[in-house]
């Protein structure tokens, strides 16, 4: 820790918060401890941060915790956890750096961190989220991470997102001329040779943020192929990872006012791939 002088200035005392000194911490070479993330409830400072080789299945969370009323330069004013707040579990390896988004209008705060695609993926990584809860100090409490395959219901203040079924996708050599009116799209799968599309409606012009759930499996671990997604003349392209789960691929698109149709077609290798579901809001 370091006070700064200005906003790219720090004093030349610099105070030593947090060393890798536990099990959980000791991962991987070189000993790591980065990434701080604070975040404040009540009567206490929570300082998040990660702990062992970020390209490791043990990357996590450690907490260290502090009164709001002492002083945070005085090394003995901070307290540390034994164990991490958020670590690998079923399905969800090398947790950490996060940051905190405080919410708005009595929804749970939330917590955005990183984890590995598969086991040993290292740097291959995915981003997901998750909801936090506090003591009646405000002091942080165990995080729990969520499964690739598990969905997280919104909080009620949030505004709702559409979601398109695969079975609501059409595949077609040519989506003008047979829009949503051609054959339904059940198995799911994208081949090479395949562009599918499926519509949303929109009451104003406006962007929405489009996504589709997407996996590729039994395939080589790393990039396995690219979606390419397209709606009124505006196309985006996402590279698609070998997992056994779905991942999002998706980014901002011109919505016009009434009826739009999104195509979706393979863009990078030509490997064929599993759409779940769309999503739009």
């Amino acid at each position: 820790l370091a006070e700064m002088i200005s906003p790219t200035e720090v004093m030349d005392e610099k105070i030593m918060l947090s060393m890798p000194e536990y099990d959980f911490e000791l991962h991987g070479n070189p000993l790591i401890n980065e990434g701080p993330s604070v975040i404040i409830r009540g009567d206490t400072v929570n300082l998040a941060y990660s702990a062992s080789g970020s390209w490791t299945d043990e990357y996590c969370l450690g907490l260290l915790i502090m009164d709001r009323s002492k002083d945070p330069k005085d090394p003995e004013s901070w307290k540390k956890e034994t164990s991490p707040i958020l670590e690998q579990d079923y399905d969800l390896y090398g947790p950490g750096h996060n940051c905190f988004v405080p919410a708005s209008g009595g929804s749970p705060d939330l917590i955005i961190y990183h984890a590995a695609r598969w086991m040993k993926g290292g740097w291959n990584r995915s981003v997901r989220f998750g909801f936090v809860d506090f003591n009646e100090r405000g002091k942080l409490q165990q995080i729990t991470g969520v499964c690739g395959e598990e969905l997280i219901e919104l909080p009620e203040d949030e505004e709702a997102v559409t979601v398109i079924p695969a079975d609501e996708f059409v595949v077609s050599e040519d989506m003008e001329i047979r829009g949503n009116q051609g054959e339904r799209y059940a198995e799911g799968f994208l081949g090479r040779e395949d562009t599918a599309a499926f519509t949303v409606h929109s009451e104003t012009e406006r962007d929405a943020y489009v996504l589709v759930m997407v996996r590729g499996r039994d395939l080589f671990p790393g990039i396995l192929s690219g979606l390419e997604i397209s709606a009124n003349g505006r196309s985006i392209s996402v590279p698609v990872y070998s997992s056994e789960d779905y991942a999002p691929a998706g980014g901002w698109m011109h919505l016009l006012e009434g009826e739009n149709l999104v195509t979706v077609r393979t863009d990078i290798g030509g490997s064929m791939l599993e759409i779940q579901r769309a999503e739009t809001r």
